[in-house]
């Protein structure tokens, strides 16, 4: 009994509309967005999210690290740190109502250079 209370509530499937019937939870359709941008130039490090509610909708808070490596990517990195908070993402069954870099470090002394980007992101449910 004490199990079921503290087992985690799942977020609602949605699938990602390719064809391969793949469910596809906020957090990793939120991940393959902020990927897509990088255009193969972005890998992740870290993801954790957090389930949130208000009063009328229902969402995860999300935490990530993002690690772009190289000049290209470090130019990359620069451009979705500009742009992320504006972006029109499109989540099957999920928007994303804030989004924002909390934290940007380049470390130009290491070979090859590396950009670090920490972003949080809130998404809810599209109902």
């Amino acid at each position: 009994m004490l199990q079921n209370l503290i087992t985690p509530r799942r977020h609602r499937s949605v699938f990602a509309g390719d064809g391969k019937d793949r469910p596809i939870d906020p957090a990793s359709a939120l991940i393959r967005a902020l990927l897509e941008l990088g255009h193969g130039q972005a890998q992740l490090l870290f993801h954790e999210g957090h389930d949130w509610q208000s009063a009328t909708f229902e969402g995860m808070r999300h935490s990530l690290a993002l690690e772009f490596t190289g000049e290209a990517a470090i130019e990359r990195g620069r451009h979705i740190a500009a742009i992320v908070s504006e972006h029109e993402f499109d989540l099957s069954g999920h928007i994303v109502v804030d989004i924002a870099v909390t934290k940007s470090n380049e470390q130009r002394r290491s070979d090859p250079p590396v950009l670090h980007l920490d972003i949080t992101a809130l998404t809810v449910e599209d109902v």
